[in-house]
């Protein structure tokens, strides 16, 4: 299979016209470095997939999810896959790539059927993110196989939903190109999005759809961008099974960031990050969302989580003058980074305000179906660090905190450890027990309740908390 990605030529197949430039670059999003406004995405934007799609919803019909699962809204659905594969030279399972697309196909003839309501359209939001360079080919761990996103789609099509397309927020056009990704769902029919704009000023009205945040502790309103969520979309969740920096275990719940556009979406911003280089944001968190985060950061202290503030920060905060000291330069960008680096604090706070910036959506945003495509899985940082491995598993349900609670136990985690899943816990979400998650194995149109979860196949993949691992620190299974 060519690589190439022959930008043009995708336009013209997938009827889509006028796509923009090459945005920024990754690392400026990241940190909010200035970007060039005339700029928008390399690949084709959201305003002009959307022709396409309006223009495919006469024929399209509605996925219709199969009935064990829609009446069980609070159980998990695994199915076992059966790809084989051996590493190649690079650590990659590369050649499994036909596999892993068959077994895309299989899964989304196995939990739909045909439906009966036309119109509209499907959305998928895989994980695909940055890839580093040493890392760009398709089956990499980092990011859903591009090739379970292809078959997936074709097994949909075969039930008659037709009208479907593909999005990303984080990596660009750019590298998904260089990896593979866009050729392999392009060459299906498959229209793919590129949605990460190289500024929030450069998404048009109509390109975003808003939802009120209820009683959040970050958040007051949070935009995704279109057409996930429309009122006539069916939207998939489509994350992979891998580690996370900052996220942990970066599953259905954190893959929500992927819908999310350009500034408010980059959830990992630090403690003086999020109000000084997303002014975009000013409007639409709380304004005591400071002291919010600090009261949950403390209560969690007191009770002992595990590895938390693992860089001490907070001391070190307190030290410099806390509160009283930060709230006179929070809002000035430059007096605010220096205070941060000037105290080596970078990290203050960090998992607190992540974690409730993240469930706070969970308010808000119900994706239709969560699918962890677990068919190669990944340890590490979620990033260039980690390692591969073949764990064949699809976790399916329609509860996120559910379906995150399973596949974080497969990949050799207690659950209860888990800090965005225990303030889910405390925010009324749940359970993240797994003695009281109702589980069900699918085979093909069978169903079999799996009575005792502790008979799953178990993995080790540890995380590398906030990357320590530059600092010689073993990665911890929580």
């Amino acid at each position: 299979m060519s690589r190439t990605y022959d930008r043009r030529k995708f336009l013209q197949t997938s009827a889509v016209i006028g796509a923009g430039v090459l945005s920024a670059g990754y690392p400026a999003h990241m940190v909010g470095a200035a970007v060039d406004k005339s700029q928008i995405a390399e690949g084709p934007l959201i305003r002009d997939v959307m022709k396409q799609i309006e223009a495919g919803s006469a024929a399209h019909l509605r996925p219709q999810i199969r009935a064990e699962i829609l009446e069980n809204p609070k159980a998990v659905f695994i199915i076992r896959t059966s790809v084989r594969a051996d590493k190649d030279s690079k650590g990659s399972y590369d050649s499994a790539g036909p596999q892993i697309e068959e077994t895309g196909y299989t899964v989304a003839k196995t939990i739909f059927e045909k439906g009966n309501k036309r119109g509209g359209k499907t959305t998928f939001n895989p994980n695909w993110t940055y890839i580093p360079p040493d890392n760009r080919y398709p089956t990499i761990g980092i990011t859903t196989a591009p090739q379970f996103v292809a078959g997936f789609h074709n097994g949909l099509k075969e039930l008659g939903s037709t009208n479907n397309v593909v999005s990303e927020r984080s990596a660009g056009a750019n590298f998904l190109k260089d990896a593979g990704h866009i050729d392999i769902v392009s060459e299906q029919g498959l229209p793919f999005i590129d949605a990460k704009y190289g500024h929030y000023d450069q998404y048009e009205k109509d390109e975003l759809n808003w939802f009120k945040i209820k009683d959040g502790v970050v958040w007051k309103r949070v935009a995704v961008f279109r057409p996930h969520f429309d009122d006539d979309a069916f939207t998939i969740n489509m994350p992979t099974l891998k580690c996370h920096n900052l996220g942990l275990t970066t599953l259905s719940i954190k893959n929500m960031q992927g819908f999310i556009p350009t500034g408010y979406g980059h959830y990992c911003d630090q403690w003086h990050q999020m109000y000084t280089i997303r002014p975009e944001m000013k409007k639409d968190i709380n304004e005591n969302f400071w002291q919010n985060v600090e009261k949950k950061f403390l209560e969690h202290s007191a009770q002992g989580w595990e590895y938390w503030d693992v860089e001490g920060a907070y001391p070190a905060y307190r030290k410099a003058g806390g509160w009283d000291k930060f709230k006179d330069v929070r809002k000035d960008r430059k007096r605010a980074d220096e205070f941060m680096k000037e105290n080596n604090i970078q990290n203050l706070m960090w998992d607190e305000q992540w974690g409730q910036r993240t469930i706070d959506t969970l308010s808000a945003l119900k994706p239709d179906l969560n699918i962890v495509e677990g068919v190669i899985a990944r340890d590490g940082d979620a990033f260039g660090y980690g390692t591969d491995y073949l764990t064949n598993y699809v976790i399916i349900g329609l509860d996120l905190v559910a379906v995150d609670t399973v596949a974080s136990y497969v990949m050799g985690h207690n659950p209860e450890n888990l800090y965005y899943l225990k303030i889910a816990k405390e925010r009324g979400y749940g359970p993240i027990s797994m003695n009281e998650i109702p589980l069900y194995v699918l085979e093909g149109k069978s169903v079999k309740r799996l009575e005792n979860y502790r008979t799953l196949d178990r993995f080790s993949l540890a995380v590398d908390l906030h990357s320590r691992h530059r600092m010689d620190e073993a990665m911890r299974i929580f």
